[in-house]
């Protein structure tokens, strides 16, 4: 009996962590991933740096992180949509997720340190890559919106959203008769040496 219950528990908790898998890997980065699907590749030129403030690290830890600061860049550029209209311009962000922060700045360190100097060297070594007036480098913007969302590098894409939800479901499908099995053959088991006492 103690056999088939340590079978039944472990199929139950692979049962279980594919769930919370599947809700959380799910919820975080397929709808995000199918969102960057929608972006097209262009050509972006670097056409205006500006200073927009002071940025707060408020997503990585306790509510002493506010305390932390970085610089706040604002990247603007100009690009040619892919069905050849005019150009256009606008804040070039570093990559999608920036957008339900309220994209003031054009990046945000990631880690954001508990150290003000750290945090503003990363944002200085981004600008040194990227953010050169006239600088040239591929970018992705979205012809859905007409907001004009545009973003240095898609993290996730289409794949990115099939593999959140493929590798948890790979778990979960077996998992569902093996669970059921041994949960069977555990109550059983129980069943036969009541009757048996």
């Amino acid at each position: 009996m103690c056999d088939h219950a340590v079978k039944f528990g472990v199929c139950l908790g692979i049962f279980e962590a594919a769930i919370l898998a599947l809700v959380i890997m799910g919820a975080t980065f397929a709808p995000v991933g199918l969102k960057e699907d929608t972006f097209l590749e262009t050509t972006c030129t670097v056409t205006e740096i500006g200073v927009s403030g002071v940025g707060q690290c408020f997503w990585n830890g306790p509510p002493d992180y506010l305390n932390f600061t970085y610089t706040c860049f604002d990247i603007t550029v100009e690009y040619t949509p892919g069905n050849g209209r005019n150009k256009s311009r606008n804040q070039l962000l570093d990559y999608i997720s920036i957008l339900k922060f309220g994209p003031e700045c054009s990046y945000y360190p990631e880690p954001c340190y508990q150290n003000n100097t750290i945090n503003d060297q990363m944002v200085d070594d981004y600008l040194e890559e990227w953010g050169s007036v006239g600088r040239q480098h591929p970018c992705f913007y979205n012809p859905v919106t007409s907001t004009g969302e545009v973003v240095r590098t898609i993290r996730y894409g289409k794949w990115g959203a099939f593999h959140s939800l493929f590798w948890p479901c790979l778990a979960l499908v077996p998992s569902i008769p093996a669970t059921y099995y041994t949960w069977k053959k555990y109550i059983v088991d129980y069943r036969l040496k009541k009757k048996g006492q």
